[in-house]
């Protein structure tokens, strides 16, 4: 079975239940229309990219498992109709922070992967100003190593 779904339906699930969250919208694709939302996920998918992840599968032991190595890329963004980017980096940089802690707690994605999962992020940080004040986006790269 192909991993790299189930970890975006992972992150997708498990962020509305993270405090950090609270009051922001999760998307799991890019929105059709600009987000109104202060904060939002928008999960397997960051605009202005064609980019949402990738995973390469090969054959594992003896052939009967594979080992999947994936990426689900996300953006975080915050916004205020501020000029000053503190709060929004804030509130992007908590996000980020308890995502990443609640897949390190548990490299399975609670059961989603393997037990001897390797579970790696990395996070590319933009700034933004745009027509609704400034904005922090965060590109988080959720990278996993698992045997399918």
């Amino acid at each position: 079975m192909i991993a790299w779904p189930l970890v975006k339906a992972w992150i997708a699930e498990t962020a509305p239940t993270l405090p950090a969250f609270s009051g922001a919208h999760v998307l799991t694709g890019l929105p059709t229309t600009r987000s109104s939302a202060a904060k939002y996920l928008v999960v397997g998918a960051v605009m202005e990219e064609d980019n949402a992840g990738s995973y390469q599968r090969s054959p594992a032991y003896d052939g009967t498992v594979w080992t999947e190595t994936g990426e689900v890329r996300s953006m975080i963004v915050a916004q205020s109709g501020q000029g000053d980017d503190s709060d929004n980096e804030a509130a992007a940089f908590a996000m980020i922070e308890a995502l990443d802690e609640a897949a390190h707690a548990d490299n399975t994605l609670g059961g989603v992967l393997s037990a001897e999962t390797l579970i790696e992020t990395s996070v590319d940080v933009l700034a933004i100003s745009n027509l609704r004040g400034t904005a922090t986006a965060l590109v988080h790269v959720l990278r996993y190593t698992t045997t399918t």
